[in-house]
């Protein structure tokens, strides 16, 4: 693409990554990691514009392709000294997806993008401000700190409650920074109880692509837990025993406590459409759809985030002492007392969330 006018829109989403969200100043050494084109993932033609638009800024851009690591994902000494000597990492890969839990390269600044296609970045989801979810998501996170009781329901029959995320349950959720920014922190489970309605699938985090990496069901799927356990499923009896298996499998694949429920959260970004559906490629899917506010999910299997399983309920209704802020899969921005700012400050957002993408793939 180098050398190429890029279209405007596109120049807008790599100036939202590089400025709005890394920050990028002149003189600043920028490594951009791919992994193969042909996994659906990323798309070289964004990574070398974003180089591009690096240069011509006046920062040195490289970009480092690295294959896709399925599982117990590592990074050898010679990549990680060349993180090292980065001032900001961008990952259009899932490495970062797949690490942002675990003792991380010393570097900066480090981005996962999940636009990481040309058409993803040119999009609302990439050229969405920034600034504007970065606010959003630190008033939706005070809300639920500061609240008493949440309640989440959906269409398909979840109904599970706890309190708020006390400030001495706060906990840094990642390592790194996600751009366009997605959810807000994870709720810990804990000292939630209730039942999660799954629309016909059990899937992993993102962090290892295991065989089989998702679970079909010929029925809704309903979880049972209990103060952050897992009591049981109930549902089709063969889809109960499938899902037990299933738990089992990748349980004793990880050495994962089976039963533990560590936290929830959900999506923040109407503009986030899948690119695939979950029937037609569950490992893209998993990475690219669950910040849109129609899909809430669970980290389960596993005491250490992100788990290894996921729960995903679709079209949550949030209720945050008795505030719907989410009524079902849609986030009222303004029904939380300064939010509403955000949307005359951003009228491009107010757009997504005026007309939200309703296409999550599942």
């Amino acid at each position: 693409m180098s050398g190429t006018p890029m279209e405007p829109d596109l120049v807008r989403g790599i100036d939202n990554l590089l400025f709005g969200c890394a920050r990028i100043e002149k003189g600043d050494r920028v490594l951009l990691i791919s992994e193969e084109e042909g996994l659906g993932y990323c798309d070289a033609d964004a990574v070398e514009a974003t180089a591009d638009r690096c240069r011509d800024f006046g920062a040195e851009a490289d970009i480092l392709e690295l294959p896709f690591q399925r599982e117990n994902v590592r990074i050898n000494d010679t990549i990680s000294r060349q993180f090292s000597q980065s001032d900001a990492i961008i990952c259009f890969s899932r490495l970062f997806d797949q690490l942002r839990f675990a003792d991380f390269p010393n570097c900066q600044k480090c981005i996962i993008n999940y636009a990481a296609t040309v058409e993803r970045l040119a999009s609302p989801f990439g050229t969405g401000d920034q600034a504007a979810f970065e606010v959003l998501k630190h008033c939706l996170e005070t809300l639920i700190a500061d609240s008493d009781e949440i309640v989440v329901t959906c269409p398909n029959g979840t109904r599970f409650q706890g309190p708020g995320l006390r400030p001495h349950h706060r906990f840094d959720e990642t390592r790194v920074r996600r751009f366009p920014l997605l959810v807000f922190a994870p709720v810990l489970a804990a000292q939630y109880s209730g039942r999660v309605a799954m629309p016909k699938v059990l899937l992993g985090t993102g962090r290892n692509f295991y065989e089989p990496y998702c679970l079909y069901c010929d029925g809704i799927l309903h979880a049972h837990f209990s103060n952050g356990r897992l009591t049981g499923f109930d549902g089709l009896a063969a889809d109960v025993r499938r899902a037990d298996d299933f738990l089992d499998f990748v349980a004793e694949r990880y050495g994962h406590d089976r039963n533990f429920v560590h936290s929830w959260h959900a999506g923040i970004h109407p503009a986030n459409t899948a690119s695939v559906s979950v029937y037609d490629n569950n490992i893209l899917w998993s990475n690219s759809s669950f910040g849109n506010p129609r899909i809430l999910h669970f980290h389960a299997c596993g005491r250490e985030l992100p788990g290894d399983i996921t729960w995903n309920v679709l079209d949550p209704t949030i209720a945050i002492d008795g505030m719907e802020v989410w009524k079902d899969g849609r986030l009222a921005i303004d029904r939380r007392p300064g939010a509403e700012a955000i949307l005359d400050q951003y009228p491009a957002v107010a757009e997504s969330f005026a007309n939200p993408a309703m296409h999550v793939g599942l």
